[in-house]
């Protein structure tokens, strides 16, 4: 167990948020009281005024696969699959060289390009599902290299909360694979070779978060997935320390922190306000 750095209730800290006219917002948080809040707010010492990695947390908008995919074969060194024509069997294709080349690639000083491909990927898939942009749920804050010194390897589904409340901060996913229910949806080939690299759990820490801009419970999943997924769920748990795997872990986080008073934090970012840093109180 992580060495408590204090008890419930005892731990603030101020998000600042800032227009593009340079205006300021500040709202006091409180740390809540479970180990991965305690990794988190040890490693925004480190953090606190690095500024978000502009693909990732998406401040800067990935070109579209057909220049940004071309480009990254070149820096990755790969030859390119066909995506003349993009379905959902491409797609995989496209995640599955991302994963399989990005913690080479990561280690490299300049490279970009594999954070906008990723991006890229997601937004297509968005787009052809019909599912909400990330940035329409949630703030996101992210680091990418700058954070690699503090991340860890942790059982973070562990500690999810069982719900996701508007204005609180939660811990991002931090994985390249994809949780089973991903896997299910987007119909990888459900051979344990292929799900033994690409089906994962939350089982990195690492300190890039969120600021949920609505409330809502995760949602039970459905029976087709629970038959999917059986024949690889004990093995699966067995891989990630688990007891269970549910909705919950599926479609929620570890909650980091709460606001102290009422402020709309999520209608001041939808109003153009952005994360600008932390203040952290003694």
């Amino acid at each position: 167990m992580e060495e408590r750095l204090g008890q419930k209730n005892s731990i603030t800290f101020d998000l600042v948020l800032a227009n593009s006219s340079a205006e300021k917002k500040q709202v006091t948080y409180e740390l809540q009281d479970n180990p991965v809040a305690d990794l988190w707010i040890k490693a925004m010492k480190h953090l606190k005024n690095v500024e978000p990695h502009p693909f990732d947390s998406h401040r800067k908008e990935p070109r579209d696969l057909d220049i940004s995919y071309p480009l990254y074969c070149d820096f990755a060194g790969i030859e390119p699959i066909d995506i003349g024509h993009i379905d959902r069997k491409v797609l995989n294709g496209l995640h599955r060289q991302y994963m399989d080349n990005a913690d080479r690639l990561s280690r490299i000083q300049d490279c970009e390009i594999m954070y906008e491909f990723h991006q890229a990927i997601h937004r297509v898939e968005r787009k052809m599902s019909g599912t909400p942009m990330h940035e329409d749920q949630m703030h996101e804050i992210t680091y990418s290299r700058a954070s690699a010194p503090l991340h860890k390897r942790f059982p973070c589904n562990q500690f999810y909360a069982d719900r996701i409340i508007k204005n609180n901060i939660y811990l991002r996913f931090a994985e390249s694979g994809k949780r089973p229910s991903e896997c299910w949806d987007d119909k990888e080939t459900a051979t344990k070779e292929n799900l033994d690299k690409t089906m994962v759990a939350h089982y990195t820490f690492k300190p890039d978060w969120f600021i949920s801009l609505k409330s809502y419970h995760p949602s039970p999943l459905p029976k087709q997935f629970d038959d999917w997924f059986y024949p690889f769920r004990q093995d699966f748990l067995d891989r990630f320390g688990l007891s269970k795997w549910d909705h919950v872990d599926e479609q929620s986080a570890v909650h980091l922190a709460s606001p102290t008073d009422t402020t709309d934090v999520a209608s001041l970012i939808r109003q153009g306000y952005l994360y600008q840093g932390l203040v952290l109180n003694s």
